[in-house]
């Protein structure tokens, strides 16, 4: 079996940008990501960004070197949206 110096478990978004960074951070580790679903995602769980603001999109153009894969495949959110719940 292989030695890992990090073991991730879930390859969700949290799960995928941890790897990201602490490769860019640091190449030479030897990182392991484990997700535990077999076939491909639901269609529902592919979201275009509801839950990422614009704090968050500074973490992945930025700090994961992502933006032009962002500005190609993803539309921009300009502003944050509140829903408020009434009894």
């Amino acid at each position: 079996m292989p030695d890992f110096d990090v073991i991730i478990m879930g390859g969700g978004m949290a799960g995928l940008t941890l790897a990201m960074q602490l490769k860019k951070s640091e190449p030479r580790l030897n990182v392991a990501l484990l997700e535990r679903r077999a076939d491909t995602a639901p269609d529902a769980a592919h979201k275009v960004g509801e839950s990422t603001v614009e704090l968050g999109t500074y973490y992945l153009r930025e700090e994961l070197g992502l933006k032009d894969y962002l500005d190609k495949t993803h539309l921009y959110k300009h502003g944050l949206r509140f829903f408020y719940l009434t009894k």
